[in-house]
């Protein structure tokens, strides 16, 4: 509870900043953007040196390193496996063999293959076992004080304990039967990889499991590992030393500055993340210490830190005498993503050092990476370009990509989701810091807007068209773009917001209870229900009321709130019906409910409507099945205003009035929407061109072919199609995916192109909304009642904010 009246407080408080700043920032005067900081006299810097890694390799791990480089393990294809005689290949490389190589990497990127290093041989087939298989992973690799290589390999095997016609059936009994068994080895290897020594290690893995990825070799030579809540510790010999059982559960082991050896867990008393110091020669850990919950990937520490740490786009430091973490680094200074270097270590001359891997051109470009300070004068001045977003990972690689290749602007992120509260339960409260800056108009040069109330936004003139821009462009015209995407963009005629990709949120029902058409009314519902059998549910069982409410409305928010001219609707008969329609559904689930199969239901009849989300361009394929023989059709969520499917915008972005360099801040959003950026999408792309090319991939069928490459037919001679995949139904029945159908494509183009609204996010109506509809929920006020509550409630908060 004070918690919930924390979180109300601040949202109070800065509805309040809102409310006493709105007038600010307005398309006329221009707006305040945040102030920059003065250039510091030292800045850091970095340099890289390329790896040069085989064809088939999938890069390298760095694990143990000496001072003139580290020895690292890769893994990829080691040879070529004989194919049976008589059996042809389903594709290339079916029968290739995989592995591990180790070698020693200079600081310069130079790299030694320890030739002489061959892994354990794998238990071998005993011919009774179904199903059998077998293999080897090396886990870690040490340097032990002699200099001497240690490595940590593991031979595993597993198989089904029954017959071939069990492991077919789809039973909770089948999946109890698969068995799987592991035996862990020190080995020490010398400077070829030749192993000079291989012990046992004494643990029963059949019973727990050991986490040795994450272990440390302490200077006596003893192996430290964590495993479920407990710590292990190993002689050289492999025989069990100590084992240490925790009350929390550990997620890694650190080695501080001071040499203590620690475990970092979550720790309930001190309710945050913690440092367990384990003393070996007690055999006990001492007291926790309190340490930052975002301190995960651990770095031993220097004459400056007790030990760094990597979040996000930051390396920190941490000092435990005065409970203090200092951004270090921002590795968006460097032009690197921090997520892609592995084996950071901090050299005695603050050299921060890596392994980079970049994934490039359909392949994992490695390189060394050294990050050091120089004089602020002796690297390029740009222009800097600030931009405003909500987590790091979707625009990261863009914004590298961009000011690597800019000689005059770059572009600096300000990630708001750093402002989230997580141990007093604001978990919001970046957004509300950005949405709250944004509205009194500090605003940013760029902003990401997915997850923003755009359409607010944009009728208080702090957004760019972008329309301009893009019929400008030289290469990029709007006939290139989904017409209807473009036009759910667009706030009052201008382009407010440029989005890579799409989903399209809707409603599916079998097209002879809902029709062959997308769009319905709430009335066309309630009368598609009543020939369903009785006690049908309309919409999956776990929909709740809440989850109902947001959705309708955020889907169609812009039909009841129009920001440019202040005024709402939420007293019109269309919302009434919304009112009235989601308080058929429950406030809530109950704890002990079983989760049944929307298929089987909808097969039943006790189910008319299922959720979907068309995530991608051949996620129609999946969809479709649940509904067999009985046809779908994607008729969207009920309303008096088009068609009922709503497009989710996952990353979209824009330009605010006041950017000190637009034609810069295009050539960074044009990125977006290039025929390289939109080949590339996951979703749907918003160009038309890539949109067919995956249209065209999803639609050419692959068929088997004999030995001799020629394509097989069936006893009707029908080229036989090879499946795409598929999944097990709730009676044990699979069902096959296979390439797109003509008619599948046209239903998903009438699915796309019939969308004309986007997912607007307005958190601050949606509580009004909500709020207000409690007493119509409960009975104590008429839906028309509480809609004239929400209209004179929301329009007095919308001229407020105008």
């Amino acid at each position: 509870m004070k918690k919930k009246l924390r979180s109300l407080l601040v949202l109070s408080l800065a509805l309040a900043m809102l409310l006493s700043l709105s007038a600010c920032g307005d398309k006329e005067s221009g707006s305040e953007t945040p102030k920059e900081t003065a250039r510091p006299e030292m800045v850091y810097t970095a340099s890289t040196s390329p790896v040069e890694m085989g064809e088939e390799s999938y890069g390298i791990t760095p694990y143990a390193y000496t001072d003139d480089g580290f020895y690292g393990l890769s893994y990829g294809k080691v040879g070529e496996g004989e194919i049976p005689e008589g059996v042809t290949p389903e594709y290339e490389g079916q029968y290739d063999i995989y592995g591990y190589r180790i070698y020693f990497v200079t600081n310069e990127g130079e790299m030694r293959q320890l030739e002489a290093y061959e892994p354990l041989e794998p238990m071998a087939d005993p011919g009774d076992l179904t199903s059998f298989y077998s293999g080897s992973n090396l886990d870690s690799l040490f340097l032990n004080n002699d200099g001497e290589l240690v490595a940590v390999e593991d031979l595993y095997s597993g198989w089904f304990d029954g017959t071939e016609e069990e492991m077919m059936q789809d039973s909770p009994s089948t999946w109890e039967k698969y068995r799987n068994s592991s035996e862990y080895y020190l080995r020490t290897l010398d400077e070829t990889g030749a192993e000079k020594s291989c012990v046992k290690i004494d643990f029963d893995a059949e019973n727990s499991w050991l986490d040795f990825n994450r272990s440390k070799l302490t200077d006596e030579g003893e192996l430290v590992a964590i495993g479920d809540q407990d710590l292990y510790v190993f002689a050289p010999d492999g025989s069990l030393k100590t084992k240490l059982s925790c009350e929390n559960w550990p997620n890694g082991i650190i080695k501080l500055r001071d040499g203590r050896l620690c475990i970092s867990a979550w720790d309930d008393s001190l309710g945050s993340q913690a440092l367990i110091p384990v003393d070996l020669e007690k055999k006990a850990f001492d007291k926790s210490i309190k340490i930052p919950d975002n301190a995960w990937d651990a770095i031993p520490g220097d004459e400056t830190y007790d030990f760094y740490y990597r979040n996000g786009m930051y390396l920190y430091g941490y000092d435990l005498e005065t409970e203090q973490e200092t951004k270090v680094l921002n590795w968006l200074d460097v032009d690197v993503n921090g997520d892609n270097v592995q084996g950071v270590r901090i050299q005695n001359d603050g050299t921060i050092t890596g392994v980079l891997n970049t994934w490039r051109n359909d392949k994992n470009n490695v390189e060394i990476i050294k990050v050091y300070k120089v004089p602020s004068d002796s690297v390029p001045q740009k222009e800097t370009l600030t931009m405003a977003v909500m987590y790091t990972s979707d625009i990261l690689d863009k914004v590298i990509d961009f000011n690597r290749h800019s000689d005059s602007v770059r572009i600096q992120l300000i990630d708001y989701s750093e402002f989230n509260d997580y141990e007093n339960g604001e978990f919001d409260a970046g957004r509300t810091k950005l949405l709250t800056e944004v509205m009194s108009g500090q605003m940013p040069d760029l902003i990401a807007l997915g997850q923003l109330p755009y359409s607010h936004m944009a009728a208080k003139g702090l957004l760019e068209d972008l329309y301009p821009y893009l019929d400008s462009d030289p290469e990029l015209k709007r006939d290139d773009f989904f017409p209807n995407v473009l036009k759910a963009l667009e706030v009052n005629g201008d382009l407010c917001m440029v989005a890579p990709s799409f989903n399209v949120m809707t409603l599916i029902g079998a097209t002879s209870v809902v029709g062959d058409k997308p769009g319905w009314t709430y009335a066309d519902l309630e009368a598609a229900l009543a020939t369903m059998p009785e006690g049908c549910d309309p919409m999956d069982m776990y929909t709740t009321r809440g989850d109902l409410l947001q959705t309708l409305l955020f889907a169609d928010l812009d039909h009841y709130v129009d920001w440019a001219e202040g005024k709402c609707y939420f007293d019109s008969p269309d919302f009434i019906e919304l009112l009235k329609f989601v308080a058929k559904f429950p406030d809530s689930l109950p704890d002990d409910m079983e989760w049944e199969d929307p298929e089987t239901r909808i097969a039943q009849g006790r189910q008319m409507l299922t959720t979907t989300n068309l995530y991608s361009v051949d996620a129609i394929l999946w969809n479709d099945p649940r509904f067999g023989e009985m046809g779908c059709t994607y008729i969207g969520y009920p309303t008096n205003n088009g068609v009922g499917s709503v497009m989710s915008i996952e990353e979209g972005y824009g330009m605010s009035v006041s950017c000190k360099n637009k034609e810069a801040a295009w050539q960074f959003l044009r990125s977006f929407l290039t025929d390289e950026a939109q080949e590339n999408v996951w979703n749907i792309p918003v160009s038309l061109k890539a949109y067919q090319a995956k249209l065209d991939e999803a639609m050419t069928p692959e068929y088997e072919k004999d030995e001799n490459g020629n394509i097989r037919l069936d006893e009707n001679g029908e080229k036989i199609q090879v499946s795409r995949g598929g999944y097990w139904t709730e009676d044990g029945n699979m069902i096959e995916i296979y390439a797109m159908t003509q008619e599948q494509a046209d239903k998903l183009w009438e699915a796309i192109t019939t969308c004309d609204k986007v997912m607007n996010m307005d958190t601050s109506i949606f509580e009004i909304v909500s709020e207000q509809a409690q007493a119509f929920f409960s009975g104590q006020k008429s839906a028309e009642e509480v809609a004239r509550l929400i209209q004179s409630k929301a329009n007095i908060y919308v001229n407020e904010q105008r």
